[in-house]
């Protein structure tokens, strides 16, 4: 899981509008020595906030004045903003905070089916586009299928497809066997714990309809999915390689 969280600046900028846990702040500038130890934050007891860098601190009414105010060399964290570092903000470490404070899953909703199948067609590049779309309303409406979509700063990033499997299934002694049907988070998105997360609601699902067993696929020569499983928990049951020819 990667240390850093990306924090928007316009996101952050509304927090601290909205003085929405955003009192104190440690972070340093990348690339400016001088400024490895600075503490911003909002006053408790009045409108205002505060900036500390070095041996001085400021004070500003709003929170434009604060991101906007040229203490870093002339420059400004809103122009710097591409090299603020956050180490803690609120007393727990930058990704968590954020973590907690700007993503969302929720099960798939009827007029969620374009989002998902754009998504779906970044991880099946080969299926056509509209018929991924039908496919996509058909799993909503299913009742042994669930899909479980993640939104981050408000746009759909990651999407994970679930179903109850009643037929037997490779590795497992039991019946209904929940499955993980596909599992996709967008590539700047990635090793933030968002898989994770999702195969979590997937797993818990199942759960909820009597499974027993929760099973997946991959193909063998897709490393990175492996590596996900892996560290989610599954158990590798088997290998296969599939032939053909023509007759």
């Amino acid at each position: 899981m990667r240390e850093n969280f990306p924090i928007r600046y316009e996101y952050f900028r509304e927090r601290l509008i909205n003085r929405d846990s955003v009192w104190e702040i440690n972070f340093s500038i990348l690339g400016l020595e001088d400024f490895q130890n600075c503490w911003m934050g909002c006053n408790v007891d009045n409108d205002g906030y505060w900036l500390a860098v070095i041996d001085t601190e400021y004070f500003y009414k709003t929170a434009d004045e604060v991101l906007n105010a040229k203490v870093f060399d002339g420059k400004s964290m809103c122009e710097l903003w591409d090299n603020v570092d956050f180490f803690t903000i609120n007393c727990v470490s930058s990704h968590t905070w954020v973590w907690r404070k700007c993503w969302n899953v929720y099960t798939a909703r009827e007029k969620d089916f374009y989002k998902i199948s754009q998504l779906a067609c970044e991880l099946w590049p080969h299926h056509n586009f509209d018929e991924m779309c039908e496919e996509i309303k058909e799993i909503i409406a299913s009742e042994n299928d669930m899909i479980f979509t993640l939104y981050c700063y408000g746009e759909m990033i990651a999407f994970a497809h679930c179903s109850v499997r009643n037929d037997y299934v490779e590795g497992t002694h039991s019946t209904p066997v929940g499955y993980l049907e596909g599992v996709y988070v967008r590539e700047e998105w990635r090793n933030l714990g968002f898989a994770t997360e999702l195969i979590t609601c997937c797993e818990n699902w199942a759960k909820s309809k009597g499974c027993k067993e929760f099973a997946s696929d991959c193909e063998v020569s897709n490393d990175m999915s492996i590596k996900l499983h892996r560290a989610s928990g599954f158990n590798e049951v088997s290998r296969l390689v599939h032939f053909s020819k023509e007759l």
